[in-house]
């Protein structure tokens, strides 16, 4: 492990990486706080990989846009919960929508498949977008496992960037950073 000093002035600390270059307390709490969630993360798919909810290996290419998830305007389905408030290139769940996902999963008791599809805006390259939809799917998957919800019941999917906008394409708006759940009979 790197050992820090931070005698280097203010702002800079300097660390015994191979390079010994200075590096800022800025730059050393992100790289820690990047572990942490990192560390976080791991723990959360390996829990949700045990209980059956995600698959390893060729199953990717089952993770982008599942259509069955599309809403039927034909059959009565309730209207799906739209979880908006993801800051720029995160994955936590905005505390002040856990109730909201709460709320919502104690009327999902009768359905037999929902679908939780992640989204994105449209910054970034593609790929990413697609791995940071595809993450907020599953934590928000994690709240609704935890409120009772059968895992085998989740169908996760990402449209990677946000397929619907609620917002003109030059405004990069918080809405399209989002996860819809949607009730399938």
């Amino acid at each position: 492990m790197a050992r820090i000093s931070a005698n280097k002035g203010p702002g800079i600390a300097r660390s015994s990486l191979p390079s010994d270059h200075p590096i800022s307390r800025r730059e050393i709490m992100f790289k820690t706080t990047h572990r942490l969630k990192s560390a976080a993360t791991a723990t959360l798919a390996a829990g949700m990989l045990a209980g059956g909810l995600i698959a390893t290996g060729g199953a990717r290419a089952a993770e982008t846009f599942d259509a069955t998830c599309d809403i039927d305007p034909d059959q009565h389905q309730p209207n799906p919960l739209i979880i908006t408030g993801f800051a720029t290139g995160s994955t936590d769940v905005p505390e002040d929508r856990e109730v909201d996902i709460l709320g919502y999963a104690k009327n999902l008791g009768g359905y037999s498949k929902i679908c939780v599809v992640g989204q994105a805006d449209k910054r970034g390259p593609a790929a990413l977008n697609d791995k940071l939809a595809m993450d907020r799917a599953r934590a928000v998957a994690a709240r609704l496992i935890g409120a009772g919800i059968e895992p085998q019941t989740l169908t996760l999917s990402s449209r990677a960037e946000a397929y619907g906008d609620v917002a003109p394409d030059w405004l990069w708006f918080g809405g399209s950073r989002r996860v819809e759940i949607i009730a399938m009979y």
